[in-house]
């Protein structure tokens, strides 16, 4: 059929507005028109007449709007942050006296449950900053508690979970672990990395509405926020159920998707006892191709953060011990094969590397990996990428061109807060204003892509934006304030190219959004300011009034419009 010609039942839509297409040839537009889930022109006024018909309905959006490609996350934590938000979570609190009035409530609240857990506790919440098992015992003795730090890498547990857990001073750390002691060898219930599942595996299992309703209640905030694609960064063997049964009946209700399965001893097995040279995630995991559920990504945890001194670093972390390096989750010859068997199956591998050991570990694993495949033209680019990058050596910047490795950001983390400062501590100077180098990488020729790591940090893409274009603190309460690391500052534009198109090829679906083109779907956001006028430090204010989905309108809070 003509793309010209509009049938009489097929209904096509017409926005008319301020519109950046991410498209590098044709940057802005004045209109866009879709019908059912695919754009069929994007341009200027006069061009679009053709396209129009009396089955068109015409949206007029106001002068201060504008439309976008709909925001595509890299690194985001779908099932895990959906769990949280419909579990107990701690405010924002900064004193020990804050967060024992949370606490109390959630003792009451889960008065009838085996355990008490809550996610996202702080070290600032504790006096001088040293979380300990001792503040969760004051409040709770008899009942074991475990909270999640809001990096995720880390467990708080009280003395009696300690206790369900067998965890004693004569515990070893496991490997990739570390159990926390004090002075005299007792553990303080502080239980990094690997550690955590000496605790975890005594969990009760959730129930099976549990995982539906959290990733609805993702799926929910991520409409609201302009997410119309997204990599769940860390999804186990068994969560792959759950998104194949939400997204085989309501696909059409839900962003698109990307699963990234984590590397552990399970998967491990089933690759290791696969008969064949030859597999994918699909048959390895067997479960059913959908149209808009990606399985083609592994995950590995290279190391840990820099908080708790887990990240792998070439240079040992300032302090007593000159032989603190952090802690590397594999070693590198493992990690070599691993990757391997991964790149000549076509698969992609998400690395976290925090720390640049880590960065360099996953640098050469793709190479070893490359040079192990040789000339075999079979092999389609599984587009490898890194995520965080937070210190990365200058000699290494080149190599992520050269070995087609690309990188996710999580740009919220662009700025000093006390967080920030206490890593600072930990790196010492100059290392400390060498972290998340974007620019630096962006002009070796790397391409970069944006992962919020929510619930770490915001999900908001807007918020994203205004701390790579800003590098401070959203808001810029102190005007006057010094960029972190000011060379690395971003354009608008720059931003977000990374959120959209950058993003959309990272996840192989560069050909079917990213950008507003003819031919691509409608994944579609409208704001309700122009972000690339507007103040900077205001950007974080914007609001997501629409958000279409393959051409469905998800989320619409434009006043007085209603897209049928």
């Amino acid at each position: 059929m003509n793309s010209k010609i509009a049938s009489s039942t097929s209904q096509r839509v017409a926005l008319f507005g301020k519109i950046f297409t991410s498209n590098l040839k044709s940057k802005w537009a004045e209109v866009l028109i879709y019908e059912k889930d695919t754009i069929i022109y994007v341009g200027d006024k006069a061009g679009s007449e053709q396209y129009l018909n009396e089955f068109t309905q015409k949206i007029e959006l106001n002068e201060d709007h504008l439309i976008l490609p709909g925001f595509i996350d890299t690194h985001i934590h779908y099932i895990l942050g959906g769990l949280q938000v419909i579990s107990n979570q701690i405010k924002e609190c900064d004193s020990l006296e804050a967060f024992h009035k949370q606490l109390k409530e959630f003792v009451t609240k889960e008065k009838d449950s085996e355990w008490i857990f809550a996610y996202d506790y702080m070290d600032i919440m504790f006096p001088d900053n040293k979380p300990h098992k001792k503040y969760l015992d004051e409040i709770c003795p008899d009942k074991p508690i475990a909270l999640m730090r809001y990096d995720n890498h880390t467990y708080l547990v009280n003395t009696k979970a300690l206790e369900i857990a067998n965890i004693t001073k004569e515990t070893p750390d496991p490997p990739r672990g570390l159990v926390e002691k004090d002075k005299e060898g007792n553990p303080t219930g502080c239980l990094h990395e690997r550690a955590m599942d000496l605790v975890s595996e005594y969990f009760p299992k959730r129930k099976p509405e549990e995982y539906t309703n959290a990733l609805h209640a993702s799926a929910d905030i991520f409409l609201k926020e302009g997410i119309t694609s997204c990599t769940d960064a860390m999804v186990i063997t068994r969560h792959c159920q759950h998104f194949q049964e939400i997204y085989s009946q309501q696909s059409d209700q839900l962003p698109r998707a990307s699963l990234s399965i984590l590397w552990n001893e399970e998967l491990e097995e089933k690759i290791n006892t696969w008969k064949g040279d030859k597999f994918t995630l699909y048959e390895l995991l067997g479960i059913p191709e959908l149209d808009k559920l990606k399985v083609n990504t592994v995950k590995f945890l290279v190391d840990g953060v820099l908080e708790s001194k887990t990240a792998a670093l070439e240079e040992p972390y300032i302090g007593k011990d000159e032989n603190d390096f952090g802690i590397k989750n594999f070693e590198e010859d493992q990690l070599n094969e691993h990757v391997a068997k991964l790149h000549a199956n076509g698969i992609q591998a998400h690395f976290h590397a925090i720390g640049d050991r880590a960065v360099r570990m996953a640098l050469d694993a793709v190479e070893y990996a490359k040079k192990k495949a040789g000339e075999n033209t079979n092999i389609k680019d599984p587009r490898h990428y890194i995520a965080h990058n937070q210190i990365v050596k200058e000699r290494d910047y080149k190599r992520f061109k050269e070995l087609g490795v690309h990188t996710s950001f999580s740009p919220v983390w662009f700025c000093t807060d006390s967080e920030s400062e206490e890593v600072d501590k930990l790196l010492g100077f100059p290392r400390a204003r060498l972290q998340y180098p974007i620019k630096d990488l962006m002009n070796a020729g790397t391409v970069v892509t944006f992962g919020a790591d929510w619930p770490v940090t915001s999900p908001r893409p807007v918020d994203g934006i205004e701390t790579a274009v800003t590098r401070k603190l959203l808001g810029n309460a102190n005007k006057d304030a010094e960029p972190w690391c000011p060379d690395q500052c971003l354009t608008v534009e720059e931003a977000v190219i990374i959120y959209t198109i950058n993003s959309a090829y990272v996840g192989h679906r560069e050909d079917i959004t990213g950008s507003l083109e003819a031919g691509k779907k409608a994944d579609i956001v409208v704001l309700d300011k122009d972000i690339f006028k507007c103040d900077p430090s205001t950007i974080h204010e914007t609001q997501v009034r629409l958000t279409i989905v393959d051409g469905k309108v998800l989320h619409n809070t434009l006043k007085g419009i209603e897209i049928k």
